[in-house]
């Protein structure tokens, strides 16, 4: 038969794809085109692209290990290992390093909130399964940390590593004032006011590990040299507003 007469062969012939055909219905041979693989953006894409899914995962997991670790090093008879769990050097360098990885600060705060309600969890699960202790009362009050202070840091400073704004110094350096008051460095200047007992541990590991974390936070979060300067300016003054935060964050706390 002739191509004229319409033969079966040329009346099922798929016609090429055009983008264009996506939302269209079925065409004149009785065929839908081809649909691209869109996603919906009001639903998670988990299915489509796993980097989300692998990222949380790596967070739970990283927060299990860190959990039990941190445990561990409480009850060892090593000073700086005993530091680390206690102090919040190194929390605090974890938020800045997912922080900084993460793309958006939606991002940031999921992954920070897996990390630390997990870490929060296999902490007291370990204490109580294998040391025998553990308070309720303090587990509640962490697990509310881990999903509120914690996940806000982390899309705050996100936020200030993407923007050139006053906030953008502020909020690195509210974290390294953090660090700096509540660490032996804040000891050290006491001890030379002759304001703590000359008996004190001075921890001085610990120390260098908060002078890092600052430094590492007002290098890295900053994007711009002006918010650099000026966090590193802002430093100062917030090492002497941090314990105040401290303080009224603990007294609502424990209230």
């Amino acid at each position: 038969m002739s191509l004229a007469s319409g033969s079966p062969r040329s009346s099922s012939r798929k016609p090429p794809f055009n983008a264009d055909m996506q939302s269209a219905g079925p065409n004149a041979s009785g065929h839908r085109p081809h649909k691209m693989l869109t996603t919906n953006p009001h639903r998670p894409v988990l299915g489509r692209n796993p980097r989300p899914a692998l990222a949380l995962a790596a967070a739970g997991l990283a927060g299990a290990l860190c959990g039990v670790a941190a445990k561990m090093a409480d009850q060892s008879q090593v000073d700086w290992l005993n530091d680390l769990g206690t102090y919040p050097a190194i929390w605090m360098l974890i938020v800045v390093a997912i922080s900084s990885w993460s793309r958006t600060p939606l991002l940031a705060a999921a992954h920070t909130a897996t990390f630390f309600v997990v870490m929060v969890g296999s902490y007291y699960l370990y204490a109580h399964q294998v040391l025998g202790f553990g308070t309720v009362r303090e587990e509640m009050i962490w697990s509310i940390a881990a999903i509120t202070i914690a996940p806000l840091t982390a899309a705050a400073l996100t936020w200030a590593s993407r923007h050139n704004h006053p906030a953008s110094s502020l909020i690195p350096a509210l974290i390294a004032g953090i660090v700096l008051a509540s660490g032996p460095l804040s000891q050290y200047l006491s001890h030379l006011q002759h304001v703590l007992p000359e008996q004190t541990g001075l921890h001085p590991v610990q120390a260098i590990l908060d002078l890092a974390v600052a430094v590492t936070t007002i290098a890295v979060i900053p994007q711009y040299p002006a918010t650099r300067l000026l966090a590193a300016g802002l430093t100062i003054p917030s090492t002497w507003l941090a314990p105040q935060l401290i303080q009224l964050i603990t007294n609502l706390a424990y209230k």
